[in-house]
């Protein structure tokens, strides 16, 4: 699914909002176990959303292969220069929740679900999300000025640590499932890592042998005796080189009085602690490495997981099942497939590092939001932002805005040991600042009444925004205000301003004699060129250029995009003895076409999009000049007879070397399909109706070409036809193999009297 694109204030999804970033390059959702759920999309900047997409708006696509569309909220752009692309990460919307909070708020042994309940009722601001538990134990916490995400997992008292569980979080529902995934039926079975598999086992924590014991009180005294039970093993004890044996203490249980008790209950301690004898397991899953891997299909159950099911993997070198939960899944939007898992091996205890886990993302996300840092302009410092004193990262001239009190901002600066306070709000800046040193990027001064900047030959009013430069030898000033530039040469004022038209010159009403004029002046010595030059892009661009020449007593027109004349063309009365000359002639009408003799005296027809050939008014021929070195011809091409050439003497190669390609393989993995062109797509508008018969690009990696300008994948039929030769030359040889072995089979039977 490509991601589609909403405005930041959205509330209804059921539509495709501003539209679908198609272009995009690359979509992944990355959600963990109670952790982060977040998306990142590479879109390219020649892309026709581009313009739209900024921080806080909303993208939506669907995060694994059975839920619906999730929504995740932009909170970072980084563009790319190099490759013209903008990175976009977004994380879920529900983490809108963590700017609302519970004041006070006592839970007395309730099940979740009227947890949920009573935080949502006491909320200070109104929610319309849903809060959903199947738990039905009961238990108590109490939460004091906590937002409803760390009521309900992250911190001491929250519901995952008071009940356990797994979130599961909507657009507009947040369930705490007791287990969030299923049971995957099959088994892994690993004896040595794959390329795209990589299990790691720890034996740290693992127990296969208990000593029970408890302290008993000796009858008729206040003292106590240690009474120590049997030993108890686990089943897989002998799986290993040694016990892991630990003295478990049951003096706080209140059924153990005795040797007896004592003993029946450490019976039970390997059942109530499942996987404390077995190994801890992690494990990294690469979807698209184990794809290229000749045992896949051991694997292919995985493609159909989801985050927080259960899989078993049978360790040959522990001889034991580990049963493990998927922690973090990578899903591919584009392709709609996972592409990445983390497995974890699942211990009574692992709920305590679940809980740390989601301890630290809801801290990291309180802090981006209360702690925000920025790069000066320099390239070098930074400057930071927020009431919590930056303790980490700073070097000498960082800045520090901290808020405080109504709007008001107090500045700090860092000067390599400390944080020094050099200014309290906008109004205090009075005296000197030197600004070079603080580094005082994006400084608001919305809060002054009354500043001016003045220096020698220069003064700036904050408030009002004029701004004066003057000549300190001339006297003549240059001066900055409400939107006009005036040039003052004693009572002579001339203003340059902006209008609907363009740029407007003209004189001060009071100027007088030649200071009335309006004219622009261009001086340079005899023959030098003076010109009025109109550029598109950057200067040095000479194809962008439109500039009228005067030298000498000859002004001259040029215009690398060509002269264009809208009415009448007047001599003044006199006769034009010479031809008309150009580079170039535009034949007007839509899609306007250029016409020229190049310097190799060729004629030439180009468009900047194509050129399209017509006969009756029936478009024949259209060429596309997609790429460089690349042309699309849109429709049939029929030969006459002839043939398609391509050159492939060896006198013109170098570096040969026989193809070690298994051309088996790649067809093997190719995707033969039926389909129609979708004729919603523009990029389809010439593309044949009809039932069409061909193969999937993105099955065939080793055909596939990537068009830059557009990112769509096409075939390479030339190396197709190759790759069909060398299966056919590769089938002959077979076949002549096959041949020969019947022929000797033949005169072998025949020898035996069968035949």
């Amino acid at each position: 699914m490509k991601p589609i694109l909403y405005e930041a204030n959205t509330v209804d999804f059921n539509n495709n909002g501003l539209g679908a970033l198609t272009e995009a390059m690359f979509s992944q959702v990355t959600e963990e176990r109670n952790g982060i759920f977040e998306l990142s999309v590479v879109y390219p900047m020649s892309g026709k959303l581009y313009d739209k997409i900024s921080e806080h708006m909303l993208l939506k696509v669907k995060p694994n292969k059975v839920d619906d569309p999730h929504v995740f909220r932009i909170y970072s752009l980084q563009i790319d220069s190099i490759t013209q692309t903008v990175s976009i990460d977004a994380s879920t919307k529900s983490n809108e929740l963590v700017n609302n909070l519970v004041k006070d708020l006592a839970i007395e042994n309730v099940t979740p679900q009227v947890a949920l309940d009573l935080m949502k009722q006491f909320l200070v601001l109104p929610t319309d999300y849903d809060f959903i538990s199947d738990i039905t134990s009961s238990n108590s916490t109490h939460w004091t000025n906590r937002n409803p995400l760390n009521c309900i997992a992250g911190e001491e008292g929250s519901l995952v640590d008071v009940f356990g569980g797994e979130i599961k979080r909507g657009n507009r529902t947040i369930w705490l499932y007791a287990n969030r995934g299923v049971d995957n039926p099959n088994i892994i079975r690993h004896g040595k890592n794959l390329q795209g598999f990589t299990v790691e086992y720890s034996t740290k924590g693992m127990t296969t042998a208990i000593l029970p014991y408890f302290n008993e009180k000796i009858e008729d005294s206040s003292e106590t005796q240690m009474v120590y039970g049997d030993i108890v093993y686990s089943q897989y004890a002998n799986n290993y080189p040694f016990l892991y044996l630990v003295a478990m203490d049951y003096s706080s249980e209140e059924e153990v009085t005795d040797l007896a008790t004592l003993n029946t209950k450490a019976s039970q301690y390997f059942t109530e602690h499942n996987g404390i004898d077995k190994p801890s397991m992690s494990a990294t899953v690469d979807m698209q490495d184990l794809s290229d891997s000749s045992e896949y299909k051991r694997f292919k159950s995985l493609e159909n997981i989801q985050l927080c099911d259960t899989v078993t993997v049978y360790s040959k070198k522990h001889k034991v099942n580990l049963t493990a939960k998927v922690t973090k899944i990578i899903f591919d939007t584009l392709l709609e497939k996972n592409v990445s898992l983390e497995l974890g091996s699942i211990r009574t205890s692992l709920t305590d590092s679940i809980k740390q886990g989601y301890t630290e993302t809801i801290q990291d996300l309180q802090q981006n939001i209360y702690q925000t840092i920025e790069t000066a302009a320099n390239g070098k410092n930074r400057v930071f932002r927020g009431v919590e004193e930056p303790v980490t990262g700073m070097i000498k001239n960082d800045v520090w805005y901290k808020p405080v009190n109504d709007g008001e901002i107090e500045m700090y600066v860092f000067d390599g040991a400390t944080w020094n306070k050099e200014a309290y709000s906008a109004d205090s800046l009075g005296g000197t600042v030197n600004f070079a040193n603080i580094n005082a990027i994006n400084l608001n001064l919305d809060a002054l009444t009354t500043a001016t900047i003045t220096g020698a030959n220069m003064w700036l009013n904050l408030v009002t925004g004029e701004m004066q430069f003057t000549d300190p030898v001339s006297g003549d000033t240059v001066v900055l205000d409400q939107g006009q530039i005036m040039f003052q040469n004693g009572l002579n004022i001339r203003h340059l301003k902006y209008s609907d038209e363009g740029l407007i010159l003209e004189p001060s009403v009071s100027n007088t004699g030649t200071a009335g004029n309006t004219s622009l002046i261009m001086r340079g010595e005899d023959g030098s060129h003076k010109y009025i030059d109109g550029v598109n892009t950057s200067y040095n661009d000479r194809q962008h250029h439109q500039r009228m020449t005067m030298i000498n007593d000859v002004i001259r027109f040029h215009s690398w995009g060509g002269v264009e004349i809208r009415d009448n063309l007047y001599f003044d009365g006199r006769d034009v003895y010479n031809y008309i000359r150009a580079k170039a002639f535009l034949m007007g009408g839509s899609g306007s076409v250029g016409m020229y003799e190049d310097t190799n005296s060729w004629t030439r027809i180009d468009g900047t999009n194509g050129v399209a050939l017509y006969a009756g008014g029936q478009e024949i021929l259209a060429a596309y000049k997609g790429s460089p070195n690349e042309v699309d011809i849109f429709g049939n091409v029929d030969l006459n007879g002839g043939a398609v050439l391509n050159q492939s003497d060896i006198r013109l190669k170098t570096n040969v070397v026989d193809s070690v390609i298994d051309p088996f393989s790649v067809i093997e993995k190719m995707r033969f399909i039926e389909f129609e062109w979708d004729k919603t797509n523009p990029y389809n508008k010439d593309k044949p109706e009809g039932v069409q018969f061909g193969i999937e690009a993105q099955y065939a990696p080793f055909l596939s070409v990537k068009d830059n300008g557009s990112n769509y994948l096409s075939i390479n039929m030339g190396k197709q036809v190759n790759l069909n030769s060398m299966v056919n030359q590769k089938l002959v040889a077979e076949l002549k193999s096959v041949k020969q072995e019947l022929a000797d089979l033949k005169t072998l039977l025949t020898e035996k009297g069968v035949i």
